[in-house]
């Protein structure tokens, strides 16, 4: 029996999938279910979500209380299949419903709901939201920031001479490597970006968090756009070898 090879998506997310609804103390991330299953299908091809069926052949489950669930599960291209993911039916105050008053509605809303759930359980999809960790961007490159132009100066009267122009120090680019030394090529980089993608999720946040310390990096930087240099790139080899 061949050995069972489940995808890891753990860090698959990037901030431009994150949505958030609400405000204040209310506001709450997610990703939008059509883009979890694009993301399934792009990183877990052949790996189906299922309602699976109850006893009396529908796919409404109904608990002690008289409440409705549904259990969700992923099936494999060779019909693997995962753990079973019980998910309840809610209302929008995340109240369980009675089976009875279960509506096609609140059916199919639940369906997209237990789907994203199961893919963090099953795979780590978005993890990150649930765990509440901090998302990195190790798959896909953030588009280059646009520069800003200086907002032009009004002029002054002509009564007074304009005073002796003087020397502006040059704008600091967006994202400076994080030490000097020899670049490294595109292939090393993502050599090191798909290292970071295998660790498990403890390990890679432990190694995010050394990575900003060694480099004096801001909290909500992205390391990914700092791994350019032999240094960045050593540091990440010696994190992975000690």
């Amino acid at each position: 029996m061949s050995e069972l090879k489940i995808p890891n998506l753990a860090g698959v997310i990037t901030k431009a999938d994150v949505d958030t609804k609400g405000s204040g103390s209310y506001a709450a991330s997610y990703v939008n279910w059509a883009k979890v299953a694009h993301l399934l299908h792009e990183h877990a091809p052949g790996w189906d979500f299922h309602l699976r069926p109850a006893l009396d052949g529908t796919l409404l489950h109904q608990a002690p209380d008289g409440t409705a669930f549904v259990v969700g599960e992923f099936i494999g291209p060779e019909d693997e299949r995962l753990a079973s993911f019980p998910f309840p039916c809610m209302d929008n105050r995340n109240n369980p419903i009675q089976l009875e008053k279960v509506s096609a509605r609140i059916l199919t809303d639940t369906h997209r709901r237990a789907m994203c759930a199961c893919a963090a359980f099953s795979f780590g999809l978005a993890y990150e939201l649930w765990a509440k960790d901090p998302v990195e961007d190790p798959h896909r490159e953030q588009p280059a920031a646009a520069p800003t132009k200086a907002a032009a100066k009004p002029a002054k009267a002509a009564a007074k001479p304009a005073p002796a122009p003087t020397a502006e120090p040059p704008a600091a680019p967006a994202a400076e490597p994080p030490a000097a030394g020899q670049p490294i090529t595109e292939d090393e980089r993502q050599l090191c970006i798909q290292l970071l993608k295998d660790l498990k999720p403890a390990e890679r946040n432990k190694l995010i968090v050394a990575f900003k310390a060694q480099f004096s990096l801001p909290d909500d930087a992205l390391i990914t756009q700092y791994i350019t240099t032999a240094a960045a790139r050593d540091f990440i080899q010696q994190q992975l070898t000690a």
